[in-house]
């Protein structure tokens, strides 16, 4: 009886080691798998043991058998149900993951823009930027009134992020000047305007501003790019990396000038 006992365990062993050997890499939980190796090896040691009872062993196949078979069969988790909540918080919530985000902007989906428009930047820096993306992408399908809105956000953030100490921060700065040149709209240019204004940035987010002036043909930035035209002949790099970033800069300003004196 404990040989034919042995055998058993072993046999259900060998068919859940198959059926594992079988099925997707995906879709191989670790703990079915533990619990079934378990079950198995715990069948096998109890049917060597004189005083352990035929009922238990078969419970075990039972149960060995089961696991099994889901653990094959099981789906992969889809990717975003995977992803902690972008807020911090532990409830999975709505369009606060960045692959959600990024899916609606896909898709379009203008019910997306105000849910994006509520997420704080400070809580989560992948989320936080495609969040800034996404408003504005949204913003330039969006009518007239929700496109404003928008505009109006990613003004308020611009300054948030300005002003805000934070290596995530400065990088959401020049996402935010991309946005606000996404979203297509004149209510934009007077944000920008106030940025290079502020003579605050770095020189290439200065440069970048100007260039979103000029995709949005900001004629009446003439005067705010020929402030910072002034501020970047005055200013004197001291190796070729800087030069570079000048010489960038006062061709952006020079360009969008010509633009505008047609």
């Amino acid at each position: 009886m404990k040989g034919l006992l042995i055998v058993v365990g072993a046999a259900v062993a060998l068919v859940v080691i198959v059926l594992l050997m079988r099925a997707p890499s995906g879709s191989r939980p670790a703990a079915p798998v533990a619990t079934a190796l378990t079950v198995v090896t715990a069948a096998t040691v109890a049917s060597a043991t004189p005083s352990a009872p035929t009922a238990p062993v078969e419970t075990a196949i039972a149960v060995v058998a089961a696991p099994s078979v889901a653990a094959v069969a099981a789906p992969s988790i889809a990717a975003g149900t995977a992803v902690s909540a972008a807020a911090g918080d532990a409830q999975y919530e709505p369009f606060k993951h960045r692959e959600q985000i990024e899916a609606a902007v896909a898709r379009g989906d203008l019910s997306a823009l105000p849910e994006l428009q509520k997420i704080d930047l400070t809580q989560n820096g992948y989320v936080a930027a495609a969040a800034i993306d996404g408003v504005g992408k949204l913003a330039a399908l969006a009518p007239e009134k929700e496109k404003r809105a928008a505009v109006a956000t990613l003004d308020r953030w611009l300054k948030q992020e300005s002003k805000r100490n934070a290596p995530d921060a400065r990088g959401n700065v020049s996402i935010l000047v991309d946005a606000l040149e996404s979203t297509k709209s004149d209510a934009a240019i007077a944000p920008l305007v106030a940025a290079l204004d502020a003579a605050t940035h770095p020189i290439f987010v200065e440069t970048r501003i100007v260039e979103a002036l000029t995709a949005l043909n900001a004629t009446s930035a003439v005067a705010s790019v020929e402030r910072f035209a002034a501020r970047t002949r005055a200013m004197q790099p001291t190796d070729e990396f800087e030069k570079s970033l000048v010489a960038e800069a006062l061709a952006a300003a020079d360009a969008a000038l010509k633009a505008w004196r047609r």
